[in-house]
């Protein structure tokens, strides 16, 4: 593979690992779909911090041991269940084990999928192009976000279910 392709695939990579469109309306598909109060909201958002931040350093071992990419690859298939749990599940239970399964997925994909790209980026002699590479990967994880949002604005007219099916479609993408 050379330096060009897999700048490419990691910038294709970075949107999609952003392009959810469920982002901007989980907390108001919890309250109209599973009916939950703003405390629970909070709680459910207070589970996903502490699973991820519980899971940072053993997914960051398994990481290094195992396969930075085989862990990145894991967080984003952890991430794709969250939104099938959700739809399948969509009460309080079913949106906190989500969220666990969210923050370890995050956990497992957030410094792999950097330590990852700077390895591959070196490895095919780009090592000193990483700032600019890691800096272009952030501009389009934004724009990801924004077409995401875009998009759900366009869906939410269908229910939050097709807002979920495009967010579990774009996130297998990644």
């Amino acid at each position: 593979m050379t330096l060009k392709r897999f700048t490419l695939l990691a910038y294709v990579y970075n949107f999609f690992r952003e392009f959810r469109p469920i982002y901007p309306l989980y907390a108001l598909m919890f309250t109209e779909v599973g009916a939950l109060s703003s405390e629970q909201v909070s709680l459910l958002i207070m589970i996903w911090f502490t699973a991820a931040l519980s899971a940072e350093i053993p997914t960051g071992v398994i990481a290094d041991k195992i396969s930075r990419r085989q862990s990145a690859m894991i967080g984003q298939w952890m991430i794709v269940s969250v939104f099938i749990i959700w739809f399948l599940f969509p009460s309080f239970l079913g949106y906190a084990i989500g969220f666990i399964v969210w923050g370890f997925g995050f956990a497992f994909a957030s410094g792999a999928t950097d330590a990852y790209a700077f390895d591959k980026i070196k490895q095919l002699g780009g090592e000193d192009g990483y700032t600019k590479f890691n800096s272009r990967a952030s501009s389009i994880k934004v724009m990801g976000m924004f077409c995401a949002y875009v998009l759900a604005s366009l869906l939410i007219q269908f229910g939050y279910d097709a807002v979920l099916i495009a967010s579990i479609g774009v996130s297998a993408i990644a």
